[in-house]
Protein backbone atom coordinates (compact mmCIF):
# COMPACT_ATOMS: atom_id res chain seq x y z
CA UNK A 1 0.00 0.00 0.00
CA UNK A 2 1.53 3.42 -0.88
CA UNK A 3 1.98 5.93 2.07
CA UNK A 4 -0.67 9.00 2.12
CA UNK A 5 2.18 11.23 0.62
CA UNK A 6 2.88 9.33 -2.05
CA UNK A 7 -0.44 8.33 -3.09
CA UNK A 8 -0.68 11.91 -3.50
CA UNK A 9 2.36 12.71 -5.31
CA UNK A 10 1.00 10.40 -8.16
CA UNK A 11 -2.39 11.66 -7.51
CA UNK A 12 -1.11 15.21 -8.68
CA UNK A 13 1.99 14.56 -11.11
CA UNK A 14 -1.15 12.31 -13.13
CA UNK A 15 -3.81 15.52 -12.62
CA UNK A 16 -0.80 17.97 -13.97
CA UNK A 17 0.11 15.87 -16.63
CA UNK A 18 -3.24 14.86 -18.00
CA UNK A 19 -3.69 18.61 -18.28
CA UNK A 20 -0.92 19.33 -20.29
CA UNK A 21 -2.51 16.17 -22.33
CA UNK A 22 -5.28 17.69 -22.97
CA UNK A 23 -3.87 21.20 -23.58
CA UNK A 24 -1.27 19.64 -26.46
CA UNK A 25 -4.22 18.01 -27.90
CA UNK A 26 -6.73 20.71 -28.15
CA UNK A 27 -4.62 23.93 -28.74
CA UNK A 28 -0.59 22.97 -29.12
CA UNK A 29 0.09 26.10 -30.29
CA UNK A 30 -0.46 27.64 -26.79
CA UNK A 31 2.42 25.07 -25.36
CA UNK A 32 5.26 26.93 -28.19
CA UNK A 33 3.30 30.33 -28.63
CA UNK A 34 5.41 33.40 -27.21
CA UNK A 35 2.29 35.38 -26.21
CA UNK A 36 2.08 32.61 -23.12
CA UNK A 37 5.45 34.10 -21.84
CA UNK A 38 5.02 37.95 -23.07
CA UNK A 39 1.60 39.72 -21.87
CA UNK A 40 1.75 42.19 -24.82
CA UNK A 41 0.07 41.54 -27.75
CA UNK A 42 2.20 40.26 -30.52
CA UNK A 43 4.75 42.87 -32.72
CA UNK A 44 1.89 42.53 -36.39
CA UNK A 45 -1.85 42.01 -36.75
CA UNK A 46 -0.69 38.73 -38.24
CA UNK A 47 -2.07 35.95 -36.38
CA UNK A 48 -0.51 33.14 -38.32
CA UNK A 49 -0.46 29.59 -36.52
CA UNK A 50 2.62 28.32 -35.01
CA UNK A 51 1.90 24.55 -35.93
CA UNK A 52 -0.19 23.08 -39.16
CA UNK A 53 -0.99 19.27 -39.91
CA UNK A 54 1.65 19.37 -42.57
CA UNK A 55 4.44 20.54 -40.12
CA UNK A 56 6.85 17.93 -37.84
CA UNK A 57 6.12 20.78 -35.22
CA UNK A 58 2.13 19.49 -35.02
CA UNK A 59 3.73 15.61 -35.19
CA UNK A 60 5.75 16.15 -32.14
CA UNK A 61 2.99 18.22 -30.26
CA UNK A 62 0.62 15.06 -30.98
CA UNK A 63 3.14 12.70 -30.11
CA UNK A 64 4.16 14.27 -26.92
CA UNK A 65 0.42 14.98 -25.80
CA UNK A 66 -0.37 11.23 -26.11
CA UNK A 67 2.94 10.22 -23.92
CA UNK A 68 1.66 12.82 -21.16
CA UNK A 69 -1.98 11.02 -21.50
CA UNK A 70 -0.59 7.65 -20.84
CA UNK A 71 2.14 8.67 -18.17
CA UNK A 72 -0.44 10.82 -16.58
CA UNK A 73 -3.05 8.33 -16.31
CA UNK A 74 -0.41 5.66 -15.23
CA UNK A 75 0.13 7.86 -12.58
CA UNK A 76 -3.25 8.82 -11.44
CA UNK A 77 -4.21 5.32 -11.31
CA UNK A 78 -1.48 4.65 -8.74
CA UNK A 79 -2.07 7.43 -6.66
CA UNK A 80 -5.94 6.14 -5.91
CA UNK A 81 -6.07 2.58 -6.35
CA UNK A 82 -4.52 2.11 -3.42
CA UNK A 83 -3.53 -1.41 -3.71
CA UNK A 84 -0.26 -1.00 -5.72
CA UNK A 85 2.97 -0.79 -3.98
CA UNK A 86 5.79 1.52 -4.87
CA UNK A 87 7.37 1.85 -8.06
CA UNK A 88 10.87 3.41 -7.46
CA UNK A 89 11.63 2.74 -11.80
CA UNK A 90 8.81 4.82 -12.57
CA UNK A 91 9.56 7.35 -9.69
CA UNK A 92 13.23 7.60 -10.98
CA UNK A 93 11.78 8.22 -14.88
CA UNK A 94 9.49 10.84 -13.20
CA UNK A 95 12.24 12.44 -11.63
CA UNK A 96 14.24 12.17 -14.48
CA UNK A 97 11.44 14.16 -16.77
CA UNK A 98 10.71 16.88 -14.26
CA UNK A 99 14.12 17.98 -14.28
CA UNK A 100 14.61 17.80 -17.45
CA UNK A 101 11.81 20.30 -18.03
CA UNK A 102 13.39 22.69 -15.50
CA UNK A 103 16.32 22.47 -17.71
CA UNK A 104 13.97 22.95 -21.06
CA UNK A 105 11.84 26.05 -19.45
CA UNK A 106 15.19 27.78 -17.57
CA UNK A 107 17.00 27.47 -21.27
CA UNK A 108 14.19 28.36 -23.83
CA UNK A 109 12.24 31.11 -21.28
CA UNK A 110 8.72 29.63 -22.52
CA UNK A 111 6.45 29.92 -19.24
CA UNK A 112 9.36 30.17 -16.61
CA UNK A 113 7.41 31.72 -14.09
CA UNK A 114 5.16 28.68 -13.58
CA UNK A 115 7.19 25.72 -15.45
CA UNK A 116 9.72 26.02 -13.65
CA UNK A 117 8.57 25.91 -9.82
CA UNK A 118 5.83 23.68 -11.07
CA UNK A 119 8.58 21.14 -12.42
CA UNK A 120 10.93 21.83 -9.77
CA UNK A 121 8.35 21.40 -6.78
CA UNK A 122 7.27 17.89 -8.76
CA UNK A 123 11.27 16.68 -8.81
CA UNK A 124 11.88 17.80 -5.18
CA UNK A 125 8.86 15.67 -4.16
CA UNK A 126 9.85 12.48 -6.19
CA UNK A 127 13.28 12.79 -5.30
CA UNK A 128 12.16 13.42 -1.18
CA UNK A 129 10.00 9.76 -1.92
CA UNK A 130 12.42 7.87 -3.69
CA UNK A 131 15.50 8.87 -1.14
CA UNK A 132 13.63 10.25 2.12
CA UNK A 133 14.02 8.95 5.43
CA UNK A 134 10.78 7.28 5.50
CA UNK A 135 12.35 4.79 1.90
Amino acid sequence: MLPPATAALYITNGALELLGAAIALLNPNFLISDSVVVAAPPPSNESKPLLTRRNRSWHYAERWSLFCLSMGLASFYIGVSGTQERSPGFELGWLVYHVTMIAQRAREKTNVFVGVPLHAGIAVWFAYTLWGPAQ
